[in-house]
């Protein structure tokens, strides 16, 4: 369970601050526990004791990420890093269903490996999936999320050396976990958490670049689609996408009202939004606020999102997953965002993109935890101004 979801719902600020700290304490004791049941259960034999790494010995590797589409994402680079690694060995990818299109046809892994996701309950019912890895005896696991389900799943399909972020109470469960609590994590990016895994192993890293995976099928969907709505070779097409799965990352609707109105009128684009399973009544609302009529795409797969993200000149949105897509792809794209210092922000999860641009406010915040924060001025002092003020800088580059 994660008390997160609770203690930013509290209203009293120190209340907030002592259910953080019992959170945090909560993780020594699990750990101290845990470590103690291991011992016993590696003195019965029941599991075996840590053995030591040889580059040489690793033939089957799995890199474990069954969480969110941008988190997955992120660790493309992880992937391609592997295998410049280890050319020869057989690399698995554990992901949840929804993201798995994302890695389908990633040249570097040689499985795909589908789970449930992530918590107690999905562990559970991926008892098969478990029981199937831990016949496969793997070498080498990178676990990417630091989860305690994702440290226990990797820790129950008997992996043997096990390598990620033990800082929620989970350590014991690694063979070598890294920690979180020495690094500023408003400034190391999640691709460079991922890639210092490899390292830690004694892994050389000589890229960052993320992929996804594209396909044919979805291709000739996205161009359906343009031809449909009218949308030519000549026009310049910009996807805007207001929504995101955590509503404290998201720009105020009028705003995007008011920005999709200005493109149209000052650099006459053509407008489309892209509405997903969870943005419907953002969409609505944002575009029965302006003033032009725009094109709506809605009920598109993931692998026709991608397509269409592929085919748009110009891609708006928040530091959310489709947001990361147009990132991969080489979109010219631009990033709203708030949180400077904390987590969250642009130096965490910004744009890597050379032409990519990632617009936020500083508000002089000393240190940044959104569960603290009542107003989010980070995001809603951005303007529409200086959004469109990215916008008209990018489409120039399209243009020329």
């Amino acid at each position: 369970m994660d008390l997160r979801q609770y203690t930013g719902k509290i209203k009293s600020r120190p209340i907030r601050r002592t259910a953080r700290f019992i959170r945090s304490a909560s993780f020594y004791v699990v750990n101290f526990i845990g470590v103690i049941i291991v011992f016993l259960l590696r003195l019965l034999r029941i599991v075996p004791f840590p053995q030591t790494f040889d580059k040489t010995r690793i033939n089957k590797i799995l890199i474990v990420r069954p969480d969110m589409i941008g988190d997955v994402v992120l660790a493309t680079p992880l992937i391609k890093a592997t295998r410049d690694n280890f050319p020869h060995a057989h690399i698995a990818m554990v992901v949840s269903e929804l993201t798995k299109d994302l890695v389908m046809k990633n040249p570097y892994l040689n499985e795909v490996i589908v789970t449930k996701g992530i918590g107690i309950n999905n562990l559970i019912k991926d008892r098969g999936i478990i029981k199937s890895i831990r016949k496969e005896k793997f070498d080498l696991a990178f676990v990417l999320f630091s989860a305690f389900s994702c440290n226990l799943f990797v820790f129950l399909s008997g992996v043997t050396h096990r390598v990620g972020y033990g800082d929620r109470g989970s350590k014991f469960l690694l063979t070598k976990s890294l920690s979180r609590a020495d690094l500023q994590l408003d400034i190391v990016h999640n691709i460079d958490l991922n890639l210092n895994l490899l390292k830690a192993m004694g892994g050389k890293v000589e890229s960052r670049q993320l992929f996804v995976s594209v396909y044919e099928e979805s291709e000739a969907k996205a161009l359906r689609f343009f031809q449909e709505h009218g949308l030519g070779e000549s026009d310049t097409v910009v996807l805007i996408h207001p929504g995101s799965r955590k509503a404290y990352q998201r720009w105020p609707a009028d705003n995007f009202s008011s920005l999709a109105d200005k493109l149209i009128d000052e650099l006459k684009v053509k407008m489309v939004f892209l509405s997903g399973p969870l943005d419907g009544e953002i969409v609505k609302n944002v575009t029965a606020k302006m003033h032009n009529k725009t094109i709506i795409a809605s009920g598109f797969s993931l692998k026709d999102t991608i397509s269409l993200i592929k085919k748009c000149d110009l891609y708006i949105g928040h530091s959310t997953g489709t947001t990361h897509i147009a990132d991969a792809l080489g979109k010219t794209a631009i990033m709203i965002m708030g949180f400077l210092k904390s987590w969250d922000g642009p130096g965490a999860w910004g744009l890597t993109h050379a032409g990519s641009i990632n617009v936020f406010k500083d508000t002089g915040c000393k240190y940044c935890i959104p569960s603290e924060c009542r107003d989010y001025r980070c995001l809603s002092d951005i303007t529409v101004e200086e959004v469109f003020k990215a916008a008209k800088i990018q489409i120039e580059k399209i243009k020329k």
